[in-house]
């Protein structure tokens, strides 16, 4: 591919990645292969590619996404069509985190049974945060999804966790709270 890698994530014997595409690359043996999973459609850039399961895949456009197996064929019927513009995501099993421009989208992926299995739980979390800047800055064992929420007079790092439904903000810098507010969506 001519374009720069815009996500990488490792895997068993080599590691995945996205550009214009996504593309698997075995390391495994004497040579390098590199193979495309999925196309992209024009003007619809991969922004992550998330292990769901040892099988399982999503491909996380800038549009839409797609479920597949670590060989690229679909394993779910459904197509994903993104109601906000994600900017990063994060998979805690069974939780996925999508960041938007303000805030926090947290779906539930239901179990795979068949390539009719639903991609989706119908009803989501929504996690409003007012401020310039959210970022994932990490994850911990215990399921909690860092944040950093970042306005022009201070920073706060939240911890999220959608399986304990547990929420927590540690502030640095300036006195001023930024509120944030938890709904349901179906």
């Amino acid at each position: 591919t001519n374009e720069p890698a815009m996500c990488v994530t490792p895997w068993q014997s080599g590691f995945f990645f996205g550009s214009d595409s996504f593309y698997s690359c075995n390391l495994e043996g004497p040579s390098v292969r590199v193979k495309s999973l999925a196309s992209s459609r024009p003007a619809d850039l991969p922004i992550a590619i998330l292990p769901i399961s040892d099988r399982e895949l999503l491909l996380a456009y800038q549009n839409h996404a797609r479920f597949v197996s670590i060989k690229g064929t679909r394993t779910r019927k459904q197509q994903i069509e993104w109601e906000q513009l994600p900017l990063e995501f994060c998979y805690v099993a069974p939780y996925l985190y999508m960041v938007t421009m303000h805030g926090l989208e947290i779906m539930r992926v239901q179990s795979y049974s068949s390539s009719d299995s639903a991609a989706f739980h119908p009803e989501k979390e929504y996690v409003r945060m007012n401020g310039s800047g959210v970022h994932i800055t990490g994850r911990r064992s215990n399921g909690d999804v860092h944040l950093a929420l970042t306005t022009a007079s201070l920073t706060e790092l939240h911890f999220i966790n959608a399986a304990q439904k547990r929420t927590a903000a540690n502030k640095r810098k300036g006195s001023e709270r930024v509120p944030d507010k938890r709904s349901k969506m179906a």
